[in-house]
């Protein structure tokens, strides 16, 4: 993320803990002159980066939504709970809206 304080970043969730998204993209691809006329890019991709605020104000960057990346990023005295909440609500953790329903359930 940019070291700056001018961030802006979306609100997914404002609870007992929260979640932001701050949305980037990669621009892929090269300079193509053709006929006179300059192509740029190729290809555009998202890069989210989501922030979750846990209630003890502990936050964890999250840059790739899955179950282990999730877990991976998690601060150790979280990671059982969280994962319980995963298993009792049978979320996929493969989406933005599944960060977010399982976000809402941490109480």
């Amino acid at each position: 993320m940019p070291d700056s304080a001018d961030v802006f970043v979306e609100v997914l969730v404002e609870k007992t803990a929260s979640l932001y998204v701050f949305r980037t993209v990669r621009m892929e691809g090269s300079v193509n002159n053709i006929n006179g006329v300059e192509r740029y890019l190729n290809r555009i991709t998202p890069e989210p980066k989501y922030i979750l605020l846990l209630p003890d104000h502990q936050t964890s960057i999250i840059t790739k939504i899955s179950k282990h990346h999730l877990l991976k990023t998690l601060p150790e005295k979280h990671k059982g709970t969280i994962k319980d909440i995963i298993q009792q609500n049978h979320l996929s953790m493969r989406n933005e809206n599944d960060l977010s329903k399982l976000v809402n359930l941490i109480d």
